[in-house]
């Protein structure tokens, strides 16, 4: 039984041992293959994967993929020398952080030279089986997203470099109109920096209007995406800026398109074209002057040749009699006809430049005196701010003094109540491109400000058409003869009006530093004998010239041709006889005038005094007439006082 009982236990041992190896296996198997399982989904990973000691840095595990980019199996060896290349522990471990902020995760990015690869780093502690506690590090190769990176972020620099480098503004949006870049011009002309306009609409940043009715105009973003097509601003589009500035601008938009040609945005690209706006203004109204330059210069001619006519007889009906109520109403109609002459003179001025007889002199305080006497008998005073240092200027001191004369006068025309004229002057140096386009150098400019009612936006660039007025009374003649005179001076004038605030006209004057003013020679009684020829095609302007002639003491020889004349003047100096003087008309119609008949009279005579008389102001002739071989000159018309000087200042008289 023993035996039995000892073969039963055995058997029995036998068969509890075997219950608790097959037990034992079970379990074994069950972990290798978990283990195994785990090891497969490591090594399955793409990403790179190890676990460290953190004390010892021994290298405890790594997964298939850092075996690949290692070449080699690290594990044993110490994680700086494997990973790093390194003999000591790397200055950025992270073992210290890991350690402190256990269990949460540290994550961080790390390009490591020994592979030549960027990762993104994953490193955390965690308990390893054996109860110590280890590092496991997550490294996310990153190298091609970071090329990717670098190279938009290379893109977008030398996006922003070329965007920053162009002349023009650019202002890009978004399919919805709102704003995503803009370049410093950009910046710079809205008034808007990038930081506060991204993601504001469009129009709350790029405000236009057009320049002639001040109406908005319609944002070019919205036709962009309405057409999907290149579009350009209209003609007159403005720009204001936030802080109240307007510029002239040109401008373009055009569709932002994706690879695959779906708009993505809209571009515009806009510059300032003020300047160019201003000079094509004077361009304009130069042009617009030229047009009226043929019929106003011929009516004007006709008119001061009729003129010398009637001032003429004027003058000798006043000098013979001895009425008083006559003598008083022909000097009446003597002030009616210079009123007539200074409209016939402005016509010329403003149509066909008159050419300015310019000298250098001191502008004040003539135009003191010029401004003062516009404003008499009238309620509106004038201030004056004059610098004593003031430049002289190379000027027509007549035709300077009108265009002070005419603004002065418009400036009191709008302060009907009464009020004060500010009248400035100042040295300038004009250098570079301007909107005035005047060449460079010296000038002195004239300020004269009103406080009226100020000039309409509506009819601005109307102020220097001939014949435009805004007075009932008005001619429209002032500042168009005030623009055209500064105009034939190399000089200009422009203006800055906001209503209600008045109006200032600015006047540039060429000036020289180192002239010296000139006098102008006094008037005095004349007296002569002798004959003096006399050409002109009318017969008005003839035989009121010789009555004016005769009552200085000379005898008139006319003609009316400037061949008649040379045969008159070559017949009587081959008879040894000569002409005390000659006055010549300058031009004749269908034949010869002055100018050709003052060559051959030179060729034969050099010394005698030659006058030649024009109705036309816009001659060189007269600007220069010994340079064309006359005396001197007179324009017509002009009355006895007036030839009396001229002959006083080169005949001898009796």
């Amino acid at each position: 039984m023993g035996s039995a009982k000892g073969k039963v236990g055995p058997a029995q041992g036998s068969r509890g041992g075997v219950g608790e190896k097959t037990k034992d296996k079970s379990a074994s198997v069950t972990i290798e293959e978990q283990n195994k399982q785990l090891l497969s989904i490591f090594n399955g990973i793409n990403e790179v994967i190890y676990v460290s000691d953190p004390e010892t840095h021994e290298v405890l595990f790594v997964n298939k993929a850092l075996e690949r980019v290692l070449g080699r199996n690290p594990v044993g060896g110490l994680c700086y020398r494997e990973f790093q290349g390194k003999d000591s522990p790397c200055e950025f471990c992270t073992n210290e952080i890991i350690k402190r902020i256990k269990p949460r995760t540290h994550v961080w990015e790390h390009c490591n030279p020994e592979v030549g690869r960027t990762y993104a780093l994953h490193d955390r502690i965690f308990t390893w089986p054996d109860g110590r506690d280890v590092r496991v590090e997550l490294a996310v190769d990153i190298s091609d997203r970071k090329a990717a990176e670098n190279s938009l972020r290379e893109s977008e620099e030398n996006l922003r470099v070329t965007l920053d480098s162009i002349g023009d503004a650019v202002i890009a949006t978004d399919t919805g109109g709102r704003i995503t870049r803009m370049n410093p011009i950009a910046e710079q002309l809205t008034g808007w920096s990038f930081k506060k306009a991204k993601g504001r609409p469009v129009c709350d940043v790029f405000n236009i209007f057009n320049s002639q009715t001040r109406e908005p105009c319609r944002s070019p973003v919205e036709k962009v995406i309405e057409t999907g097509k290149i579009i350009g601003l209209a003609n007159h589009a403005m720009l204001k800026s936030k802080d109240g500035k307007e510029y002239h601008i040109a401008d373009s938009g055009a569709p932002i398109k994706n690879d695959m040609g779906q708009a993505i945005g809209v571009v515009m690209v806009f510059r300032d074209i003020t300047m160019e706006f201003a000079m094509q203004e004077q361009l304009f109204h130069s042009q617009k002057l030229e047009a009226l330059g043929m019929l106003a210069g011929g009516i004007a001619h006709d008119f001061n040749n009729l003129l010398v006519g009637v001032y003429g007889y004027i003058d000798l009906a006043r000098a013979v009699t001895d009425v008083p109520e006559v003598s008083d109403c022909l000097n009446s109609a003597m002030k009616s006809l210079e009123r007539a002459r200074a409209l016939t003179s402005q016509m010329l001025t403003f149509a066909k430049g008159g050419v300015p007889q310019r000298k250098t002199v001191h502008i004040f305080p003539f135009l003191k005196e010029s401004a003062q006497f516009a404003l008499s008998g009238s309620k509106v005073s004038c201030r004056f701010k004059i610098p004593n240092d003031l430049y002289p200027c190379i000027c027509d001191r007549n035709q300077i003094e009108q265009v002070v004369g005419n603004i002065v006068i418009n400036a009191q025309q709008a302060m009907p109540d009464g009020g004060v004229v500010h009248m400035s002057a100042e040295n300038r140096l004009i250098e570079g491109e301007n909107p005035l386009g005047l060449p460079g150098g010296h000038y002195v400019r004239i300020s004269i400000a009103d406080s009226g009612g100020g000039i309409n936006p509506n009819i601005a660039q109307r102020v220097f058409d001939p014949f435009f007025s805004t007075k009932i009374k008005g001619q429209g003649l002032g500042l168009s003869t005030a623009y055209s005179i500064m105009r034939r001076h190399d000089g200009a004038i422009e203006f800055e009006s906001k209503p209600g605030h008045g109006s200032t006209f600015h006047v540039y004057i060429p000036a020289d530093e180192k002239g010296i003013a000139t006098g102008s020679s006094s008037s005095s009684d004349h007296a002569g004998t002798g004959r003096i020829l006399l050409l002109d095609d009318e017969d008005i302007v003839l035989n009121a010239l010789s009555s004016m002639l005769k009552s200085l003491g000379y005898e008139a020889v006319t003609a009316t041709s400037g061949e008649q004349a040379l045969e008159l003047f070559l017949k009587e100096h081959k008879a040894g006889r000569t002409f005390t003087s000659m006055i010549f008309d300058l031009t004749i119609p269908g034949g010869m005038g002055g100018k050709e008949a003052i060559e051959h009279v030179r060729k034969v005579c050099p010394e005698v005094p030659v006058f030649v008389a024009s109705g036309y102001d816009d001659d060189p002739v007269l600007a220069d007439p010994t340079a064309f071989g006359f005396t001197a000159c007179i324009r017509k018309p002009f009355t006895i006082g007036e030839l009396a000087r001229m002959l006083d200042s080169f005949l001898q008289k009796s």
